[in-house]
């Protein structure tokens, strides 16, 4: 993929239709109105696409009951970036997804043989990765984990989706009635995995670590880089100086744990006690799984790394990539030759030459 690089390529999506399991429609030209996949939401990644369609009989292909093609009610698309660049080209898969609304479609028709044809279909189309599934999915009776050997295998018994077991597995260290809301067990589920469930492209339930990894690219500005702009912005909306943990034990006893910043501009107090100018911002978690004052400190420690890195949200406009992905760690090396370590927390595509990635610094 060198001449992404260079933005030396063409660039269209694709889609196939599946339904029940089944392929029903292959390579169906789709645009992509925007496709956008942000870390801070449950279900990652969601957008909107159209379709235009002709049908070889000239019959219609409006959705118009619940079992027909591209109907809400289980339809789902597997979207594919088509990359063109000289003699190559590839099929890049960028999701699997229900399609949750059909808020328009319409009929291009025509009179001809004394009958009317359709010439032409246009549906469009709100999409959410497959974790909407799981979301819309509340237990409907108290349940508790079956399987205490595997986090994965209970992930997979809670969800029904095919998994990819990207982060190493471990055993639940008990057994407990999961809250009326299916998608919250599997973020205590994955807490104890400690990582962030998502939706893979190729449509299995995979998973990323909370913890940084390796550095996978160096995005560049400059007439040599991939990025267009960088913008630069500071919030501290969401940024927390303490992480305080409450739950309970086997025999129902309290489980507390309290990790702070104790030294640097973050700090929660002053030395001997005073008000610090960040002051205290403390954040509340549970998690069902956590029995121990062990397991609940390492658990706020680990937390408090991940909620004090978010002060500096730096918003970039790079050069398309279908290969970027929410979670990459990479290097920014800005106008000034200056270098940042970045995560990737969102990216926003459509049908342009660029893509919109927001990045926090270490």
């Amino acid at each position: 993929m060198a001449a992404l690089a260079g933005g030396s390529f063409q660039k269209w999506y694709s889609a196939d239709l599946w339904y029940d399991g089944e392929r029903r429609l292959q390579d169906v030209p789709v645009k992509i109105s925007r496709l956008s996949d942000d870390d801070s939401r449950a279900v990652k990644t969601q957008g909107t696409a159209t379709l235009t369609w002709t049908d070889d009989y000239g019959r219609s292909m409006l959705p118009v009951a619940a079992g027909d093609l591209f109907s809400p009610f289980g339809s789902e698309l597997a979207v594919y970036a088509i990359v063109n660049a000289g003699t190559l080209q590839e099929r890049i898969p960028m999701g699997w997804f229900q399609i949750t609304d059909v808020p328009s479609m319409r009929d291009r028709t025509m009179f001809w043989n004394n009958r009317t044809i359709t010439t032409g279909s246009t549906i469009e189309m709100a999409l959410q990765d497959r974790l909407v599934q799981v979301q819309r999915q509340p237990f409907d009776v108290p349940s508790a984990p079956t399987i205490l050997t595997s986090v994965w295998d209970e992930i997979g018994r809670v969800t029904g989706l095919q998994l990819s077991r990207t982060i190493a597995d471990a055993i639940i260290s008990r057994s407990v009635v999961y809250q009326e809301d299916r998608i919250q067990a599997v973020l205590d589920l994955a807490d104890i995995l400690g990582g962030v469930p998502y939706m893979a492209p190729d449509g299995s339930l995979a998973m990323r670590p909370k913890v940084w990894g390796a550095v996978v690219d160096t995005l560049r500005r400059g007439d040599t880089g991939t990025i267009v702009s960088i913008g630069r912005g500071m919030s501290a909306e969401g940024v927390y100086n303490q992480v305080v943990f409450r739950g309970q034990d086997d025999l129902q006893g309290q489980v507390l744990a309290v990790s702070e910043i104790i030294s640097g501009p973050l700090r929660t107090e002053n030395p001997g006690g005073g008000r610090s100018p960040a002051h205290r911002r403390p954040t509340f978690r549970s998690n069902q799984f956590v029995t121990t004052a062990g397991q609940a400190k390492a658990y706020t420690d680990s937390e408090l790394a991940r909620a004090s890195l978010l002060s500096v949200r730096w918003p970039i406009t790079e050069v398309w990539n279908p290969l970027r992905e929410v979670g990459d760690v990479v290097n920014v090396v800005d106008e000034q030759g200056k270098t940042a370590l970045c995560r990737v927390v969102s990216i926003d595509r459509d049908e342009g030459p660029t893509q919109e990635t927001a990045v926090i610094r270490a």
